[in-house]
């Protein structure tokens, strides 16, 4: 019946998300690690960084049928380029994970186009930001669930972050204010979202 065809669905979801896993890290150790590891036949002058962006040449050919896999790389290299402060390669691979993230996982494609509206922000690409905030925005309607909770205040601190980067900080503090007041209504105790917005 329905119960067994749902379990199945989620085995099948379950062992997708395991062969993502599994391919992010091989990508990063077998692709990067190795790279700069003379004790595994690397280089020893190749940086990590020279390493990692090597490595990201060759994404788009080796998982050509995994594009899920590709996506989950492509978002770590993100957060990789971002803690870099490598801004324009970080917003590439951000945009790509996107593109590659399906509309049937509107989570997934949420937490993208937030990651992709903070990089934009941080290019100064304000008209870039406001589209990715509105189009996660559009993501959020219906869903009561705390984890789509937490993205609605998220998507309105990055609103109230993208004011003030603009210049209206009246408005900015008022979405903080928001953001800190709900946070604390509705989120658990000591979120660091909350705490953000109430030092803001």
């Amino acid at each position: 019946g329905l119960s067994l065809r749902a379990a199945r669905a989620s085995q099948r979801q379950a062992e997708a998300d395991r062969e993502v896993t599994q391919a992010v890290n091989a990508f990063l150790l077998e692709d990067l690690i190795a790279a700069a590891d003379p004790r595994r036949g690397g280089d020893q002058s190749v940086t990590l960084i020279d390493a990692l962006n090597d490595a990201t040449e060759n994404l788009g050919d080796r998982f050509a049928a995994a594009p899920r896999s590709e996506a989950a790389i492509r978002a770590a290299l993100g957060e990789i380029y971002s803690t870099l402060n490598d801004f324009p390669r970080a917003t590439e691979n951000t945009r790509r994970a996107l593109d590659l993230t399906p509309g049937g996982d509107p989570a997934l494609r949420f937490d993208r186009l937030n990651a992709l509206a903070v990089l934009h922000m941080d290019l100064d690409e304000f008209d870039e930001a406001t589209a990715a905030l509105d189009e996660a925005d559009s993501l959020l309607t219906g869903d009561r669930s705390d984890q789509w909770t937490r993205r609605r205040l998220e998507v309105r601190g990055n609103r109230g972050r993208l004011l003030y980067k603009t210049g209206d900080s009246e408005a900015a503090l008022a979405e903080y204010r928001f953001v800190h007041d709900e946070g604390k209504r509705r989120l658990p105790p000591g979120d660091d979202l909350t705490l953000a917005a109430g030092g803001a």
